[in-house]
């Protein structure tokens, strides 16, 4: 994986933009100068040219030196000079450039007394010069600038990004069990927003590590009192077989298996119950490999046969009430737990001869589109200040007349989160009393109705 420094990124960022302004500023500086210095050359050539007359001649002294020439060519200069210009006369008054061999001549021609009158100037010389005094003038102070700038930025940006190198030795030196929230003071403004983010993942993780916590505490709970009656039970077995050895009483033999082998399944239904919240739990980044389209009434179908054995044996009302199917991007496992603990939940604490009915259907409210899936029945709800307690682990309303896990709806509520959804219990919408489970799944994992 590509290591990228920002140090790095923002030293080389600041060098290139620092090399192209001092590229730019050289460029401009160049070809103002370039045009200036021409400018101001052909403003010298006519003046010169309206000094001189038809019997002025280039000194002597300017012909020896060939620095920034200004030469005159009338009808006396020697025709063997090498800024001659043959046939003068067929140029017209004013400004020309001409070329004689490696070197390019700007001159002003007048004409005085029908004499042609011309002042020379050597171009590319004074263009060379131009080119070199522009450049230099330009560049160098850049540079300059450029090489004792450079240091002092490479030093403020280090000074800058200082508070994340501080940051991240913190987040070194703490222990796996702190996760107090990180301190804000003194820390710029643009690293707040990461570091509020940081504290409100340790927040998430320090409340997930309480509840764990809570979970294994509970579940010892849960495990040590069943396994505490079955270990009494099986010592009243030993001493009733001893009896029965003996010839003494055999009644309550019968009772005794009876309740151990209760106990034996309160305890296999608990472990199954663990494990599926675990594997729930575990699994969540998981899912979205093992998704597909899942029909919700095919899942509510093969609900409703594996309770039917129940829903019979307390003549129990439980069927569908809608024929709106929807498929949902999704586990089917895990819809499939979710329905049945739903299902089996309103089953088991309805009293005899009670109904529940079954729905799903599409909803819209602020929050935008949902699947809505409902277990409707008519027993004895739930008060409403314990509605958000009972889907926590391990917790059971007292007075149901029931032995449950306290693990259902915590499992159930653990699937709805991984889908982004959420559980509402409320009042039974369809009966006089009773509990009304519902469960809202985003409508963006699901397709249209059939």
């Amino acid at each position: 994986m590509k290591i990228i420094s920002i140090r790095k990124k923002l030293s080389i960022s600041l060098m290139i933009l620092a090399l192209t302004a001092s590229l730019l500023t050289a460029l401009f500086t160049f070809f103002y100068s370039f045009k200036s210095a021409y400018s101001l050359q052909d403003d010298i050539l006519q003046q010169t040219a309206y000094l001189v007359d038809e019997h002025s001649q280039t000194p002597e002294l300017l012909l020896n030196n060939h620095d920034n020439r200004i030469l005159i060519q009338n009808h006396n200069t020697d025709p063997h000079q090498d800024y001659f210009i043959a046939d003068l006369e067929q140029y017209q008054d004013g400004f020309h450039t001409i070329s004689k061999g490696n070197t390019k001549y700007r001159f002003y021609l007048k004409t005085l007394n029908q004499q042609k009158i011309a002042a020379i100037f050597d171009e590319s010389e004074f263009r060379d010069e131009i080119i070199v005094h522009s450049i230099w003038l330009s560049t160098v102070p850049v540079l300059l600038f450029i090489l004792l700038m450079l240091p002092l930025a490479i030093w403020i940006i280090g000074r800058s990004i200082a508070p994340i190198d501080r940051l991240t030795k913190t987040l070194q030196a703490r222990s796996e069990n702190n996760l107090t929230a990180l301190e804000t003071d003194n820390v710029p403004q643009e690293l707040r927003g990461f570091i509020h983010s940081i504290n409100q993942m340790l927040d998430k993780v320090a409340v997930s590590m309480r509840q764990q916590k809570r979970f294994i505490a509970d579940a010892s709970h849960e495990l040590r009192s069943p396994m505490t009656a079955l270990s009494l039970q099986a010592e009243r077995l030993i001493k009733l077989q001893q009896l029965q050895h003996n010839g003494s009483e055999q009644s309550g033999v019968l009772e005794q298996a009876n309740a151990l082998s209760q106990g034996i399944q309160r305890i296999r239904h608990l472990l199954e119950q663990l494990l599926s919240l675990a594997r729930i739990q575990a699994d969540a980044a998981q899912t979205e490999s093992r998704q597909s389209a899942v029909s919700i009434l095919a899942v509510y179908r093969q609900v409703l046969a594996d309770l039917l054995p129940l829903a019979d044996e307390k003549a129990i009302d439980i069927g569908l009430v809608s024929d709106t199917d929807v498929s949902i991007c999704a586990d089917q496992s895990d819809i499939y737990i979710l329905l049945k603990t739903l299902c089996e939940n309103a089953v088991t604490y309805v009293p005899p001869g009670g109904q529940v009915d079954l729905a799903v259907r599409l909803f819209r409210d602020s929050d935008g589109e949902w699947l809505l899936l409902e277990v409707d029945d008519n027993g004895n709800g739930i008060p409403p200040k314990e509605r958000l307690r009972v889907l926590d682990p391990f917790y059971r309303v007292l007075g149901s007349g029931q032995q449950g896990t306290g693990l259902g709806l915590a499992i159930a509520n653990s699937i709805v989160k991984r889908y982004h959804g959420k559980i509402v219990l409320s009042d039974s919408k369809r009966f006089a009393h009773g509990l009304n489970s519902a469960v809202y799944l985003p409508i963006g994992l699901c397709s249209a109705t059939n």
